[in-house]
C-alpha cells in the first residue's frame, strides 16, 4: 500500500507503532509476526518523503497502533494520524 503522508505523521505513528510493539512484549507470537511488526515500524520510522510504501503483508495490522489510544502520547497525536492514514488505508483495503 502507498500512503501520501508528512514526515511529522510518520514520526507519530512509528512513535506509537513502538510504544504498541512494547505493550505487547509479554505475548508470545511466532517469528513472521515479529517480523511484521518490525517491518511496518521500520517503514514508518525511516521514511523521508511524503510517499510511504507499506508491504501488503504489514497493512492488516496498521489499525491496531491507531485503534489502541494508550500508545499514543496524546489525543491530538492519535486524531492527526488517524485522519491522514486511515482514510487512505480504507480506501485500498476495500480495494483489495
Amino acid at each position: 500500500m502507498q500512503f501520501q503522508i508528512s514526515p511529522d505523521v510518520a514520526e507519530r505513528y512509528a512513535d506509537a507503532t513502538a510504544a504498541y510493539i512494547r505493550s505487547r512484549a509479554d505475548v508470545a507470537q511466532g517469528p513472521k509476526e515479529a517480523e511484521l511488526w518490525s517491518t511496518l515500524w521500520t517503514t514508518f520510522r525511516d521514511a523521508d518523503n511524503a510517499t510511504l510504501h507499506v508491504p501488503d503483508e504489514c497493512a492488516w495490522i496498521m489499525h491496531f497502533v491507531w485503534g489502541n489510544p494508550r500508545v499514543w502520547r496524546d489525543r491530538h497525536a492519535r486524531q492527526t494520524v488517524k485522519a491522514e492514514l486511515h482514510p487512505q488505508w480504507r480506501a485500498q483495503m476495500l480495494g483489495r
